[in-house]
């Protein structure tokens, strides 16, 4: 009995031995994410890493990460800076070039980025600010002030469209045809485009405090370019 008891004491050792030393290699994996985003990307602050799944270290001889969900408070994506970034991938392998199978990420891009957007494409001195669900346009044009109410929506995988709703010059309501040409055109048709890598798509934009909440789904991603987008 007692060489039974010594027995099931030693293998109980052994699995707490193996358990401890799969989490020190998730916990170093972790950190290595973590250190790989912020030499391999811009602008990256508060980055965290979790590498999901046990036992990690089979998923690791088996060449193939089952769940990563990465945050950080802020990043570079799309040619932008985002703020509040989350994003989980499935199936990562582990050699190079290091592909994303599946994978969601969501990040919140500012007003004042979409308002930079905004004046370059329409050469015009316009005030960008959220109205609840909507974007606001503000301009003031032959002495006038112009309001154009917008709704943002996916225009395609890497564009945003701003389209147009309501406008109100001075105190009146009016359609956009009845502004000057000029104006109705540098108006009509905004987007805002994302530089996004191989693979990755918009899935979904709303307005969200003062920025946009930006959603985008990805299948088989190049990690690199994904980091460096």
């Amino acid at each position: 009995m007692k060489r039974l008891v010594g027995g099931v004491v030693a293998v109980v050792v052994l699995l707490a031995l193996g358990v401890v030393v799969d989490r020190v290699a998730v916990g170093v994996a972790e950190n290595r994410v973590v250190s790989s985003l912020e030499e391999g990307a811009d602008a990256v602050s508060g980055a965290t890493a979790d590498v999901a799944g046990f036992p990690f270290l089979t998923q690791l001889a088996a060449g193939r990460l089952s769940d990563v969900v990465v945050t950080a408070e802020s990043a570079t994506f799309g040619g932008y800076t985002v703020t509040d970034v989350r994003a989980e991938a499935s199936g990562i392998s582990t050699a190079e070039p290091y592909v994303v199978e599946q994978g969601t990420a969501s990040a919140l891009l500012g007003i004042d980025q979409v308002q930079d957007a905004v004046r370059e494409q329409s050469r015009l001195a316009v005030d960008v600010s959220a109205d609840r669900s909507a974007l606001r346009l503000d301009l003031d044009a032959f002495g006038l002030e112009v309001a154009v109410a917008t709704r943002v929506r996916v225009a395609g995988p890497t564009t945003i469209a701003l389209d147009i709703e309501t406008v109100t010059l001075g105190p009146a309501v009016v359609s956009v045809d009845d502004l000057p040409g000029v104006l109705a055109d540098a108006l009509t048709d905004l987007e805002v485009a994302l530089e996004l890598p191989s693979g990755v798509a918009l899935e979904q934009i709303v307005v969200e405090g003062d920025a946009l909440r930006v959603d985008v789904t990805g299948t088989n991603v190049v990690l690199d370019e994904l980091v460096t987008s």
